[in-house]
């Protein structure tokens, strides 16, 4: 009986710590639980769905490039090195004809030399030879007019006389010798009326300077025609197009060139405000103005452009130039020069590229240093 009672006791004894055990047991698993199916199924489609439509780090925002298409590679590697030198202070610099703009314009029906092709600049002087500009053309004889279409088919090679270089350039700098900026800024607003600056823009290019100009970057207009002249079809671009494009501070009706960021080839002003027959050279100047002995002479074209950015914008600016783009033989050497800038990351483009330019193309873009774009004008 003793036996049995004992037994009794052992075995409610064990009944008890199995019960505290499975106690303990419920009570670990219970804090360690899983979340509820459709609490887990959540998560997981939340998770997936971010993973899914998340973009790469690089891809490119559309709405910066309306004139791109988005997949276009050449975009991709230009927007890549915008974003990734954004906001360092760095300069870019750009041609201007057939770069940013035609270079090659259909003259209407009615003006001189209908249905041929011409540059923006050529244009304008026959457009204003027809419609009283250009006073230093006046001559005794009436031949006003003739006198600013024969010397303008002279400075674009269209007759037997050879010319080119700095006798051109300091020419075709002159052209509006005894106007003032505000003439020729209203006289140019004139003629494009008739040829209208959106029809023969590269819209594609003018995208990629405004993201330049968007992410930091100091944007410089290195160009062969007049800067005045520039200056309006670049205040015409942006009153039409939308665009930013003329730097901050700068007045399209009296340019201060250095503010507007455009190095062109154009005349000094006199004391009364009218150009003169002198070159103005502070953007290829090599020497001390007073240095009379100094025999060196040079124009905003070929090595030219070079030396206005190594002598006069990378020198102001303090910051290298990282960036060109242009389309010809013309700027074959800024080309080589900005790819050889050592210890900076530089890019260049070159769009419809021609003559000697082609050869870059075929040395650098494999190394994926520049990129050939091509475009076209509203009206080609």
């Amino acid at each position: 009986m003793l036996k049995q009672r004992q037994k009794a006791v052992n075995l409610m004894g064990l009944i008890f710590l199995v019960g505290v055990i499975a106690g303990y047991l419920l009570t670990v698993l219970a804090s360690n639980a899983l979340p509820p199916i459709d609490t887990a199924i959540a998560a997981q489609d939340t998770t997936t769905i971010t993973t899914d439509i998340s973009p790469p780090a690089t891809a490119v925002e559309c709405n910066n490039y309306p004139h791109w298409d988005c997949n276009d590679p050449a975009l991709a590697g230009i927007d890549e090195f915008i974003q990734t030198h954004k906001n360092k202070g760095y300069v870019a610099a750009t041609d201007w004809d057939g770069t940013l703009y035609s270079e090659t314009i259909t003259v209407k029906q009615g003006d001189f030399h209908a249905g041929t092709t011409r540059s923006g600049q050529s244009l304008w002087h026959l457009w204003g030879a027809e419609n009283g500009y250009f006073p230093a053309f006046n001559t005794v004889d009436g031949e006003q007019v003739g006198n600013i279409v024969r010397h303008d088919d002279y400075l674009e090679g269209k007759t037997n006389a050879s010319l080119s270089g700095y006798s051109k350039f300091s020419q075709i700098a002159a052209f509006e010798m005894g106007m003032t900026p505000q003439q020729v800024h209203a006289g140019v607003q004139s003629y494009l009326e008739e040829y209208p600056s959106e029809d023969y823009a590269y819209l594609k290019m003018l995208d990629i300077i405004q993201q330049l100009a968007n992410n930091g970057f100091e944007v410089w207009i290195i160009t062969g025609s007049n800067p005045y002249f520039i200056a309006t079809l670049i205040d015409d671009l942006d009153q039409t197009l939308g665009y930013e494009l003329l730097a901050p501070g700068c007045d399209a009706n009296e340019p201060d060139l250095e503010q507007c960021h455009i190095a062109g080839n154009a005349a000094k002003q006199s004391p009364g405000g009218t150009f003169t027959v002198v070159y103005d050279d502070r953007f290829v100047r090599l020497s001390d103005p007073s240095d009379s002995f100094f025999l060196e002479r040079n124009i905003i074209d070929g090595a030219g452009k070079a030396v206005a950015i190594r002598n006069y914008i990378e020198t102001q600016s303090g910051q290298p130039v990282v960036f060109y783009a242009g389309n010809s033989g013309g700027d074959y050497e800024t080309i080589q020069y900005i790819l050889n800038q050592e210890d900076v990351e530089t890019l260049a483009i070159a769009i419809n590229p021609r003559g000697t330019l082609q050869d870059l193309v075929a040395i650098y873009e494999p190394q994926g240093q520049l990129i050939e774009v091509s475009d076209t004008p509203a009206v080609p």
